[in-house]
């Protein structure tokens, strides 16, 4: 299956993705806007002045952060727990919703993958998902229907940083790797104390077509798959 598209393509695409709402939610990446953009800026969109005054308007929400890291109490995993860790027993997405309803809350917003790589729905672009799991729940499917049910808005989280479906590319858990704009480096995640990153410059962004191509086949069908969105 050929995954390949340009650095500029995932920006835009991953950037109209990192918050997917349902009918009449405000996207949180508008067009960008006409000119020359700084060369560190291309191929990324901002929020147009009415869009964040929207956004801004909805005040009070609910990030939900729950995943593979919750059953291998590690925010940042290495990406090669067999999906199979992954076990919850008694989940029940209605609940979270209802809680944020209850509480106030006009928004939800649900991190469908996170650094671990593990998806909470079954992507067909990669085995480790909820469909090889000891639970099978598609969590986003269930997501979207319990904030409609509730009237929540609901929106997605797709974490770029993907440990597991690499595809040859480089991320912040590689320890010869420098990100200095990372705000929490001095963590150090997955590396021994003594041995620093590498002054040599920021890592390269996610450096394969591959991999770019991959996350932005996953973002579409996660915004576009018939059976979780009715269309």
């Amino acid at each position: 299956m050929d995954y390949s598209c340009s650095r500029r393509d995932l920006l835009v695409r991953t950037g109209a993705g990192v918050m997917a709402a349902g009918a009449g939610a405000v996207p949180v990446i508008a067009s960008g806007t006409a000119g020359h953009k700084p060369k560190d800026e291309e191929g990324s969109q901002r929020l147009s002045l009415d869009k964040l005054r929207q956004w801004e308007a909805l005040e009070y929400g609910l990030f939900i952060h729950f995943g593979m890291s919750t059953y291998v109490v590690n925010e940042f995993p290495d990406g090669n727990d067999p999906a199979t860790v992954y076990a919850p027993d008694r989940l029940d997405v209605d609940q979270w919703v209802s809680v944020a309803r209850d509480a106030g809350m006009k928004y939800a917003v649900l991190t469908t993958k996170h650094v671990a790589g593990h998806c909470l729905w079954p992507s067909k672009y990669t085995k480790y998902t909820v469909a090889n799991s000891s639970d099978k729940t598609d969590v986003c499917e269930k997501f979207v229907e319990a904030c409609a049910k509730r009237g929540v808005l609901p929106g997605f989280y797709y974490c770029s940083w993907d440990n597991h479906n690499r595809f040859g590319s480089q991320t912040p858990s590689d320890p010869t790797t420098s990100w200095p704009y990372w705000p929490w480096a001095e963590y150090n995640f997955n590396q021994v104390a003594d041995e620093p990153r590498s002054p040599s410059g920021p890592m390269p962004v996610y450096t394969t077509s591959i991999y770019q191509g991959f996350q932005t086949a996953q973002i579409t069908e996660l915004l576009t798959q018939t059976d979780r969105f009715g269309g």
